[in-house]
């Protein structure tokens, strides 16, 4: 129901506000570890529903029972058509709104009784957001963004620097990391993107249309990264997506019709040209 750069401005303000008073600080907070069992869902749903003005007369139903998982290591995309429920479902998964009602699991925690400095952690500890529109910070370096994460988990600033570097170099961006995000193109603020995802060393990436605003070659320069990032690093990535191409990239496509998971089937789980 919400469109995608709003989407993502809200999680940016979202993730702001997790940032603790004193960032060089560690958040001594208790996550508890992944499932020994390597065939333990990652994210677990069940009977989602999702509902916004409770209660009033104009009470809207988005998501109407959503039930789902998806194993460490998998690739799975969410596709479906503006209205469909994606951003919604997003949110849930990404741990920026609670389900009205159903269960949510997410790598062990418990969401529906997750304290909130708990969620703040997972949110920046254990899920790597990519968006559509970058979500980089302005007047600040491709370096200091990637840094960002690592400042509000209390990572110390030379551990910082160090990893920042190393993830921008991944993606191919060592020659551009002093550069500001109005320096970049489309291109490299989606791979500087990505290497913030990444540098926290997350459970889940979780990419909202990560090529929705991208020319069909540099769309096959990002892909191609993500593809790396499961193939190379095992990540866990949930790809939101309507284009059809895209989402035959991953293993496993999952069709949001209406608020419902409505198919689901294999996908190639292969390169493309676009």
């Amino acid at each position: 129901m919400r469109d995608t750069e709003q989407f993502a401005k809200e999680i940016a303000g979202k993730l702001l506000e997790d940032a603790p008073a004193d960032a060089e600080a560690p958040r001594k907070l208790h996550l508890p570890d992944a499932p020994a069992a390597s065939r333990s869902p990652l994210i677990e749903m069940h009977d989602i529903h999702k509902s916004y003005y409770i209660g009033k007369p104009n009470e809207l139903e988005i998501l109407h029972g959503i039930s789902l998982q998806v194993f460490p290591g998998e690739f799975v995309a969410i596709v479906g058509e503006s209205g469909s429920g994606k951003s919604t479902l997003m949110n849930i998964i990404g741990v920026l709104d609670k389900p009205t009602s159903g269960e949510y699991t997410l790598d062990g925690v418990d969401i529906h009784n997750a304290a909130d400095n708990e969620l703040a952690a997972i949110r920046n500890r254990k899920i790597g957001f990519v968006f559509q529109t970058y979500n980089l910070i302005g007047r600040q370096s491709a370096l200091k963004n990637v840094e960002l994460p690592m400042l509000y988990a209390g990572v110390p600033a030379g551990e910082r620097t160090r990893r920042a570097k190393d993830w921008l170099a991944r993606v191919g961006m060592a020659e551009r990391m002093k550069h500001q995000p109005n320096e970049l193109s489309g291109g490299q603020k989606q791979r500087v993107a990505i290497a913030r995802a990444m540098v926290n060393e997350p459970a889940l990436i979780l990419a909202d249309e990560p090529t929705g605003a991208l020319d069909s070659e540099t769309s096959r320069i990002v892909m191609d990264l993500f593809h790396e990032m499961h193939e190379k690093y095992h990540k866990t990535i949930v790809l939101i997506t309507h284009n059809p191409q895209l989402a035959e990239e991953c293993q496993r496509v999952l069709t949001l019709r209406d608020g419902l998971i409505v198919g689901e089937r294999k996908g190639s789980g292969k390169r493309a040209a676009l």
